[in-house]
């Protein structure tokens, strides 16, 4: 911003917010102005940077922290001695208060964007402004929240499946079988089973455990050397080498 006031320069010229007073004089030819690269420029209105840099966030409500809304308070520069519109000063230290404002974000959950309310001066600090909002993205898990998480999603779809799968199946056993029952109950019955077996499995380094199973007869081994004569080794599911073989196998 470029004050049209030639008796002093702005400590910022950009900021969050810029308090303005009085008229705006016309731009000129050339502009009557300049900022701080001594390029010429239409002048603005007499006017100060309010807040810049960082904001500091708080709780509006610090007892409501779900629909009490939250506040970005801004930081600015006190007036220099030459600023003719100088800031209360702060009775502990003798110096000007900072220049301030206050964006206070509402929480609002019809509200989908950000909807200005109004800007209120300070009534004891005229250097000190609040700025207020509405917006759903100030409501914790409201509107303006991301929604339901990946993880939720799955599970909701999980227990509707589940859902469908047994009412479907016990409505379509009584069509058929005349007697409510549960889907697949054989296969349910032995589900438990199976994955006890897997655990085990799994536990045992991928390796099945026990004897021999029923029936099996010889294995070929396939990747093992040739005996003489090119026939192949065979050894049987026991873990003993039959006949022709010269190391011990491991049952897969």
């Amino acid at each position: 911003m470029w004050s049209s006031s030639a008796t002093w320069s702005n400590t910022y010229e950009f900021g969050v917010a810029v308090q303005f007073w009085g008229a705006t004089p016309a731009c000129g030819n050339p502009p009557a102005c300049k900022d701080k690269q001594n390029t010429a420029k239409c002048c603005t209105a007499d006017c100060q940077v309010l807040g810049t840099g960082a904001p500091m966030w708080s709780l509006l409500d610090p007892t409501n922290p779900t629909t009490g809304g939250v506040k970005a308070r801004f930081l600015g520069a006190a007036a220099s001695d030459s600023d003719p519109f100088w800031c209360t000063f702060n009775p502990s230290t003798g110096a000007q208060y900072e220049r301030e404002v206050h964006f206070n974000f509402n929480c609002d959950e019809s509200v989908d964007g950000i909807t200005p309310l109004e800007a209120v001066q300070n009534s004891t600090n005229d250097c000190r402004y609040m700025l207020e909002f509405a917006t759903s993205k100030a409501c914790a898990g409201g509107s303006g929240s991301d929604g339901l998480s990946g993880g939720w999603i799955f599970i909701i779809i999980l227990v509707c499946l589940a859902f469908v799968y047994i009412v479907g199946g016990m409505g379509y056993n009584y069509y058929t079988k005349q007697r409510l029952e549960f889907p697949n109950v054989e296969m349910w019955a032995t589900f438990a089973d199976l994955v006890r077996d897997g655990f085990l499995f799994v536990g045992h380094g991928f390796k099945k455990q026990g004897g021999s199973l029923a029936g099996a007869g010889s294995y070929d081994d396939i990747a093992g050397p040739s005996n003489t004569g090119g026939a192949k080794a065979s050894y049987t599911a026991s873990g003993t080498a039959g006949a022709g073989g010269d190391e011990p196998y491991t049952d897969l």
